[in-house]
C-alpha cells in the first residue's frame, strides 16, 4: 500500500472519530433551536386568563419549575432562561472535540509519529504466523517489533512482553505510538497488540485470513477487550 493512501486514511480515520462527539452536540443544539424557535412572541403567547401561557408540555414543566423555585418568575424571565440554555449549548458546539476528550498528552514526539507512518504503511499486508517482515507478513506482535526496529527502537518480540513494555498509561490517555493491549483469550497468553494511531483507532494484525489493518477502538469488541496501554516513544 502506497504512503498517499495510508495518510488520507489516518486523516479520514482521526477526522471522523476524533470529532464524532460533535454531532451529539450538533443534534443536541438543533433540538434546543427547535424548542426556541416553538416560542412566539410575549404578547402573543401571555394569555391573562390562563395560568400558563401557550405552552406545550416540555415547556410547561420546565416554566412551572422556575415558578416554584424562583417565585415571581414571569413569561419574560421564562424566554430569557431558554435563551440562556441555547447559548449554552451553542458554546459546546463551538468548543468541538477537545470537551469530549482528556487532557492532551502533549505533541506527539516526531519519533512515535514516525512508528505510526510507518506502520500504516504496512497495511494490506498478510497475516502470517511468527512472520515479522513485510515480505514474508506479520502476526500481531511481529508487526509491532518491526515497525519499531524500523524506527531504532527495541521491543520485545513476543505479546505477553510487549504487554510490559516501556510504562504504563492510562487507557483514555493513549498517545499515536502507544502500544494497546487487549485480553482476546483466557490463558496468560491470550494477547493481542496493536499500535495505537491518535483518533482511537489503532492498527494490527488481526489474525489467519487477515491482512493488517486500522480499526477503531470504538468498537464493543475491542473497547471491552482493551486492559492496558504501554508507552515507548517519549
Amino acid at each position: 500500500m502506497s504512503e498517499a493512501p495510508a495518510m488520507r486514511g489516518l486523516f479520514f480515520n482521526k477526522f471522523f472519530l476524533d470529532c464524532g462527539g460533535t454531532h451529539i452536540l450538533t443534534g443536541i443544539t438543533i433540538i434546543s433551536t427547535f424548542f426556541a424557535l416553538s416560542f412566539q412572541a410575549e404578547s402573543r403567547i401571555y394569555r391573562k386568563k390562563r395560568r400558563y401561557p401557550k405552552f406545550n408540555i416540555m415547556q410547561k414543566i420546565f416554566y412551572t419549575l422556575l415558578r416554584k423555585y424562583m417565585p415571581g418568575t414571569y413569561v419574560r424571565h421564562y424566554i430569557f432562561a431558554r435563551i440562556c440554555v441555547l447559548g449554552l449549548f451553542f458554546l459546546l458546539l463551538l468548543s468541538g472535540c477537545g470537551l469530549l476528550k482528556p487532557a492532551g498528552n502533549g505533541p506527539t514526539p516526531v519519533k512515535a509519529q514516525k512508528v505510526v507512518h510507518t506502520a500504516y504503511a504496512q497495511m494490506g499486508k498478510k497475516y502470517r504466523l511468527g512472520g515479522a517482515s513485510p515480505q514474508k507478513g506479520f502476526d500481531c506482535s511481529g508487526l509491532i517489533w518491526w515497525v519499531y526496529r524500523q524506527n531504532g527502537l527495541k521491543v520485545p518480540r513476543i505479546t505477553t512482553e510487549q504487554a510490559k513494555a516501556g510504562h504504563a498509561v492510562p487507557k483514555n490517555r493513549a498517545r499515536p505510538g502507544d502500544i494497546v493491549v487487549f485480553r482476546t483469550g483466557q490463558s496468560p497468553r491470550g494477547l493481542h497488540t496493536g499500535i495505537y494511531a491518535g483518533g482511537n483507532a489503532f492498527i494490527h494484525s488481526p489474525r489467519r485470513g487477515e491482512r493488517v489493518r486500522m480499526e477503531s477502538m470504538n468498537i464493543p469488541y475491542w473497547r471491552k477487550k482493551l486492559i492496558a496501554v504501554r508507552r515507548v516513544v517519549y
